[in-house]
């Protein structure tokens, strides 16, 4: 990440896992078949042995109306950086108004 602040990236595969449907046998993306629906998050690599801080936060909606999200990844112990910059996602709020009345 030489160069770079942080690095932001999905925080998973899928835009958004349907409600109603059945994922016992696994799920298809991309033309691959996956054997497990939690294959298609993207979080394992920075959770698992890492000293890089990481935030996920809201993104905005699917195209299918269900939440999306990113995840911020900063450098060993910069945590501050990764704050700064979920906050401003935050603050963007790219979903704004997309959201359907409660």
């Amino acid at each position: 990440m030489d160069g770079f602040d942080a690095l932001m990236c999905p925080a998973s595969a899928v835009s958004t896992l349907k409600a109603d449907e059945d994922y016992l046998d696994g799920i298809d993306v991309g033309g691959a078949h996956l054997d497990h629906y939690w294959q298609t998050r993207m979080t394992a690599p920075f959770n698992i042995n890492n000293r890089c801080p990481v935030l996920a936060v809201p993104s905005g909606l699917s195209d299918i109306g269900g939440p999306t999200g990113v995840q911020i990844v900063g450098h060993p112990y910069d945590d501050l950086t990764v704050f700064r910059i979920g906050a401003d996602v935050e603050q963007a709020r790219p979903w704004a108004g997309k959201l359907p009345p409660l």
